[in-house]
């Protein structure tokens, strides 16, 4: 690759939809600018990733360097909105303690929606489709600890977690901080209770699974699950695509399978408590 050509490209790329973007979003303010750029970051981290993986279609580039370094840093920029979640859900029960205004409440709250909208899509597309090509790119060097393929427990263990913050992210997380937006604006004159201890709970086990799907990754436990078997079975029925697509798919469909389960148990979750 040719580093200085690929960053004269990346500054023109990124020039280009922040142009685009803004004339976009200049006429916008409060809820429409927020769902504005909800919708365009997801696009644009969709879209670079896209746009990058098609222009380097070969391993062991030095791409691979730069896709490492994005992943580990999207899923540190995760981390960081799942402790400033916390911070915003504290500041807000603080204020509840101390008496304070529904105003200064519903800030908070507000501040916490926004921040759910704009900052985890983009994050968690971007974390999903680097992990995608990183598992091809692999896929050729599972004689050295099968590092490309999904049939050890630390590459389950990262698709699954990673899965499961996803899926829930958008079935469970966003909906519930949505909700507790809406109650301090329009609900009673009582802020008791402006959130729930379940919906504080679902929250807070966000924040608190993170660092052992993090440990999963650095330990890399390779030791055989129930999951192995079948894995290798769908990787080998997958082997007329070209190298690398076996692995991709397979992590594809655990995503897919992982979202049902999330649907299902929020379905569940849903049934019980109404």
């Amino acid at each position: 690759m040719n580093w200085p050509i690929a960053m004269v490209a990346m500054l023109v790329w990124v020039g280009v939809w922040l142009c685009l973007a803004a004339k976009h979003t200049a006429s916008k303010e409060g809820d429409a600018l927020v769902q504005s750029l909800a919708r365009l970051l997801p696009a644009f981290a969709v879209a670079t990733c896209l746009t990058a993986f098609s222009a380097v279609p070969k391993r062991g580039t030095n791409l691979l360097v730069a896709v490492l370094w994005l992943h580990h840093t999207s899923f540190w920029l995760l981390f960081l909105f799942l402790l400033s979640g916390q911070y915003f859900q504290v500041e807000a029960w603080w204020k509840i303690r101390e008496g304070m205004a529904r105003e200064s409440v519903a800030a908070t709250y507000r501040r916490l929606w926004m921040l759910t909208e704009i900052v985890p899509p983009p994050v968690a597309l971007t974390i999903f489709l680097t992990g995608l090509r990183l598992i091809w790119e692999t896929a050729e060097s599972k004689a050295e600890g099968q590092r490309g393929s999904l049939s050890g427990f630390w590459l389950q263990g990262l698709v699954l977690g990673f899965s499961l913050f996803f899926w829930d992210g958008i079935l469970g997380y966003t909906p519930i901080v949505r909700t507790l937006r809406k109650r301090c604006e329009v609900g009673s004159e009582s802020l008791q209770p402006a959130q729930t201890f379940v919906e504080r709970g679902q929250l807070m086990a966000h924040c608190l699974s993170w660092p052992f799907v993090f440990l999963i990754g650095v330990l890399h436990w390779n030791s055989p699950t129930v999951l192995t078997i079948p894995i290798e079975e769908l990787e080998r029925s997958l082997q007329f695509f070209s190298p690398g697509w076996p692995e991709v798919i397979a992590a594809i469909v655990l995503w897919l399978l992982m979202g049902l389960v999330v649907r299902l148990a929020r379905l569940g979750f849903k049934l019980i408590t109404n």
